[in-house]
This record gives C-alpha cells, structure tokens and sequence, in this order.
C-alpha cells in the first residue's frame, strides 16, 4: 500500500482479492481486509398488545442479549381497573415469538411509570407502582418456553422509611460489576421528596435496597 506524496510504503499481506483503490482497515490477525458496510434492516411492526396504553411511560422493554429473550411491560387498558401486564418473548433475528400476558403483580397495577432492566440471564428487575398506591420492585425469572416466575415485590420507601406511593419516570441502570442496580426518580412527595438515586442488589430473586439519596 502506497503511501501519498513521498510518505513511506507500507507492507501487509492481503486478506482475499483487494481492489486498487480500496479502503481496507488491518484485522487481527495483521492482514489487510476490505471494509465492508451493511444495510439497514427494520423488521414488520409485532403487535404485542391491542389493548395497550401508547403512552411512553406506560411502555417499557429490555432484552437479554445472552438468550435473546425480551421482557415487555405495559398497560393494559382492557381491564379495571388498568393494569400493568407483562410479556415474555425470544427474539431472533427481527422477529420475536411471545408468550402469553400476565399481570404483573396480585393486585392490579396504575400501570404507568414503571421500568425494566435486565440483570443477568434470564433475569429481569422492574420497578412499577401498585394499584394500592405503593411503588414495589421486584424480579422477573424468565424461561425459554416465554413464561416467567415473579420474585416477591418489595416496597420502595422515602428517607423516612414510608411507603412511596408515587415515582416519576423511575430510571435502572444494571452495573455488571458489583451485580447492583443503580436507579434514579423523581419522588413528588414524601420524606426528602425531589430527585432521587438509590442502589439495589439481587441476591437469586431476592432484592434488599439502600437508602435513598437525595440528588436535587
């Protein structure tokens, strides 16, 4: 490879048939390979729920990328009063085989603000509020057959240890690491209420939470 003006020549062994001219970038194995794109690709629309609630916060998804398997929460305007349903499917390629819904709690669900993570194989954590206006998270177990086992749901709380009946656009974050989740809400009333962050850590199904910080 030719270098321009007088910069120096360069010396790689090809990897296959190289046209002149041709960007190539160098592989691990020392070689010079040509640069190949690809084209974007979306699959059909999948309709998971027609009695699903199309507002952003009500709708929440995280994948597995090990198995494939995705997590779908969402609310579900067919029942009363409304609750938060969740659907476990595998993906592949652009497409994705579901299993059936379920709610996602024993009582029914507010349905919004909820949030979902995926926290290692086959293991989901969601945060979500119940329709007895406490905010719970909890574990979700899923299979290869599309079914999934829930942990049993623990109470978020405030600084003054009562039960939150409200967060706003709770936010998760898996920290491969320490094996904890990071979370971040809005907390509109209650002991220290603003801008929250909090850590949680899983231990088989069970969640034990820290205390709550007050960011803001």
């Amino acid at each position: 490879l030719s270098g321009i003006e007088a910069a120096p020549t360069i010396q790689l062994v090809a990897d296959g048939s190289i046209p002149a001219n041709t960007p190539v970038l160098v592989g691990s194995d020392g070689k010079a390979k040509t640069i190949v794109g690809y084209a974007n690709e979306m699959g059909s629309e999948i309709v998971v729920s027609a009695d699903a609630d199309t507002a952003t916060a009500s709708i929440q998804i995280a994948e597995d990328l090990e198995t494939g398997r995705v997590v779908y929460l969402w609310r579900n305007n067919s029942v009363s009063p409304q609750s938060t349903y969740y659907r476990v499917g595998t993906r592949s390629g652009t497409t994705v085989t579901w299993g059936t819904g379920a709610t996602l709690c024993g009582n029914p669900c507010a349905g919004g603000d909820t949030q979902i993570v995926c926290i290692g194989t086959d293991k989901f954590f969601a945060i979500y509020m119940d329709w007895e206006d406490h905010v719970y998270c909890r574990v979700i177990s899923t299979t290869s057959s599309n079914t999934a086992t829930l942990g049993t749901r623990v109470v978020m709380t405030d600084s003054s240890n009562n039960n939150l009946s409200s967060v706003v656009y709770p936010q998760l974050q898996f920290d491969s690491v320490s094996g904890n989740i990071m979370m971040a809400y809005g907390q509109p009333s209650g002991g220290n209420s603003g801008l929250q962050a909090r850590m949680a850590s899983v231990s088989g199904t069970t969640v034990t939470l820290g205390s709550p910080v007050r960011i803001t």
